[in-house]
């Protein structure tokens, strides 16, 4: 799973909306929750739609529903571009 992870962030030149429909892809092939948890974090670097819906999808996954929700923040707050879509966090 690295590896693919390695290769998403390779590519400067792809669109960043491909780049969310790829960790999509990976997520739902992830195995472990760590493995999870490193996309979740790699999100912020392609803000896109579909970066946006696997944040959103992570949300309902029993086992990282917290980190998903700060992806959530994170990605909102520093991608000014689609703020109004992602939920901020409750205290």
């Amino acid at each position: 799973m690295r590896g693919v992870l390695r290769l998403v962030l390779l590519q400067p030149r792809r669109p960043a909306s491909e780049s969310g429909r790829l960790l999509a892809e990976a997520v739902g092939l992830a195995s472990q929750n760590a493995e999870k948890l490193t996309i979740l974090s790699l999100l912020q670097s392609f803000p896109s739609q579909e970066s946006l819906e696997v944040a959103r999808a992570a949300q309902r996954d029993a086992a990282a529903p917290s980190k998903a929700k700060l992806a959530l923040w994170q990605y909102s707050y520093s991608h000014s571009a689609l703020p109004a879509l992602a939920p901020r966090p409750s205290p």
